[in-house]
């Protein structure tokens, strides 16, 4: 479903839920196991993270060093040295964090080829913390009584999980609430709390009937997510039970159900064990072919994107992780001696790109020209060279009685040089009201980084007032969809674009002004 996704094939507008659901079949195994060893005391946590390391560093070391030789290929100068600072990141299991603030996942900008490593992040946290919990909780509560104590915890801290994540949505702060694991926590844990449960449990004879129901409903669940959850939709939050929920029923009842041949075929199975490797390497080919198309790639394309993406994570999954976990070679070896050169090179590279500005020397002479002269237009020129946002300026011929005013965010401010100078020539004059990002509303405030930014507010009221001083027509210039910050309205209640709602409501807001300035002009 992810993959289905982001290469955006089969209409799966909600395929994101596929990463919801491999949450909660990862608490369902790891949680199950570290509780096992855990309630028998033999338990260790370097033992535990050593199969870890084992298990997906070698395929994510792969991925990080195709990713940045291929960028080494195709990628100016800096976009490169974001790709390097991305994989050390990546690496570190850290990603996550550096996404929160201005990376939303619905409305991707530039080439992140890496990006998706933010559930990777969010799962290695839980399990840095969760076995600290089930530790503590096994010294603190009864031997007899560690697992049903341990599924206490896992409930409340779900519930909380749960609350935090869905007020975090409905208050101007989604991007967050998508990365960090802290709101992710229920997925997880709902899964380990299902082992937990059948560890404990005698569990009855199966209902062939009751699991063929269960099996269908969780299909029913993920199919309507899939289908029907969009990036507008309040996500995750509540929402996210949802694609949890469906895979929890499948765990218990799929095994007995009539419809297990679906999951329990050669083909199925083999899909499986590519799992990992087609989602570590599926975004990096989609992300790097659509940046070098500069555009979105059609069906022929999408088509062989597909096909490398299956081969590439083939050859990881025989090669590259099966060979490390299970070949005879590795047998033996310490892990230290088996990972440090690997992961050596890894953290090498990208400290080289990073150091030498992208290595600007792999780039011919002209297209590194081109790419400076292209930034260096853009920083000069855009908004008008001098003509700062929050500001009002005066356009074209000194000494003219200015004959109309523009306000506006930076829709509005670039065209503040153009119009200067045709103005000059014109021997006519005008002002120029601006402030970047700002709808110029003054019921509503604009949210940047979770805080309101009551510049736009003050900007609005400003330009009403000089309106109001000086009438004359006004031209007003901004974008009329929406921005892609929160905006928070007077009554207290937050805009999310991605809210089916929030269309209406922005025009409104709009209209509101619109009139003001109509009355201000009288």
């Amino acid at each position: 479903m992810v993959i289905l996704f982001h290469f955006e094939l089969g209409g799966i507008s909600g395929g994101y839920i596929g990463v919801d659901v491999f949450f909660t079949l990862s608490g369902f195994l790891i949680i199950g196991g570290i509780a096992r060893l855990t309630s028998e005391d033999v338990f260790k946590l370097s033992d535990f993270w050593g199969r870890r390391i084992r298990r997906l560093l070698p395929a994510i070391s792969f991925t990080i060093l195709l990713t940045l030789a291929t960028g080494a290929l195709i990628l100016s100068p800096d976009d490169f040295v974001n790709v390097a600072k991305d994989s050390l990141y990546a690496l570190s299991s850290l990603i996550n964090f550096t996404l929160i603030s201005d990376v939303d996942y619905f409305d991707i900008e530039g080439v992140q080829p890496l990006i998706h490593f933010w559930s990777l992040a969010v799962e290695e946290q839980f399990y840095l913390i969760f076995p600290l919990i089930a530790v503590a909780v096994r010294k603190i509560a009864p031997k007899d009584k560690f697992k049903s104590s341990l599924v206490r915890v896992l409930v409340v801290l779900s519930v909380l999980s749960l609350i935090v994540a869905e007020y975090m949505v409905q208050n101007g702060m989604r991007s967050a609430a998508y990365y960090l694991m802290p709101t992710r926590f229920a997925q997880l844990a709902l899964g380990g709390i299902l082992a937990l449960h059948l560890q404990t449990t005698s569990r009855p004879d199966p209902n062939r009937k009751l699991s063929d129901f269960m099996v269908l409903t969780s299909f029913a669940i993920i199919g309507y997510a899939a289908i029907v959850f969009s990036d507008r939709t309040a996500f995750p939050g509540v929402l996210s039970l949802l694609p949890a929920i469906a895979c929890l029923l499948l765990i218990y009842a799929g095994s007995t159900s009539f419809f297990s041949w679906t999951l329990d075929n050669p083909l199925s199975r083999y899909v499986g064990k590519l799992s990992y490797s087609l989602y570590l390497l599926h975004w990096p080919v989609w992300a790097y072919a659509t940046y070098h198309f500069d555009r979105s790639l059609t069906l022929p394309e999408t088509g062989a994107a597909v096909f490398v993406t299956v081969a590439l994570a083939a050859f990881s999954y025989h090669f590259i992780e099966n060979t490390i976990r299970y070949g005879t070679w590795a047998k033996g070896v310490s892990l230290g001696r088996l990972m440090a050169p690997i992961v050596s090179i890894v953290i090498i590279l990208p400290i080289a790109v990073i150091t030498q500005k992208g290595l600007p020397g792999r780039i011919s002479s002209d297209r590194l020209q081109f790419t400076e002269d292209a930034k260096d237009y853009h920083l000069k020129f855009f908004g008008g060279r001098s003509f700062a946002s929050n500001a009002t300026h005066y356009l074209g011929r000194e000494g003219r009685a200015p004959a109309f005013i523009i306000i506006g965010d930076s829709k509005a401010r670039q065209f503040g040089i153009g119009l200067d100078e045709l103005l000059d020539e014109e021997g006519a004059a005008a002002i120029l009201i601006t402030h970047d990002g700002c709808p110029f509303v003054t019921g509503a405030e604009r949210i940047e980084n979770n805080k309101v930014l009551e510049s736009c507010s003050a900007i609005a009221r400003e330009a009403l007032q000089f309106i109001a001083s000086n009438r004359m027509p006004v031209i007003s210039m901004r974008s009329w969809s929406g921005h892609s910050n929160f905006i928070k309205h007077e009554d207290g209640t937050i805009l999310d674009p991605k809210h089916s709602n929030f269309s209406e409501k922005y025009a409104n807001l709009h209209l509101d002004y619109l009139n003001q300035i109509r009355d201000a002009l009288g």
